[in-house]
């Protein structure tokens, strides 16, 4: 991989990212992608989030457990989803 040196203005605007950021030229053209490596290592999601949302999901698990069949294959998903794809274009 090559690498390009950032002066010292753009370096600082990059060390102040949070989150990922597009390098543009002065016409607004996209040149790059640039991900943080000092991104904060806290979980998007608090244990308490997470625990909320498991208990609204057990009504469709015992529902799902009580009557396997009633979901579908991961096989149907992905055919639905290329339909989908395909009459969006």
């Amino acid at each position: 991989m090559k690498q390009i040196l950032a002066d010292a203005d753009l370096a600082r605007k990059l060390e102040a990212a949070t989150g990922p950021v597009q390098i543009v030229n002065g016409e607004g053209k996209i040149l790059g992608l640039c991900m943080p490596t000092n991104l904060p290592e806290t979980p998007p999601f608090s244990p308490e989030y997470i625990e909320e949302r498991r208990k609204a999901l057990e009504p469709i698990r015992e529902r799902i457990r009580q009557n396997p069949r009633c979901g579908k294959s991961l096989r149907e998903i992905i055919t639905n989803l290329e339909k989908r794809a395909g009459e969006g274009s």
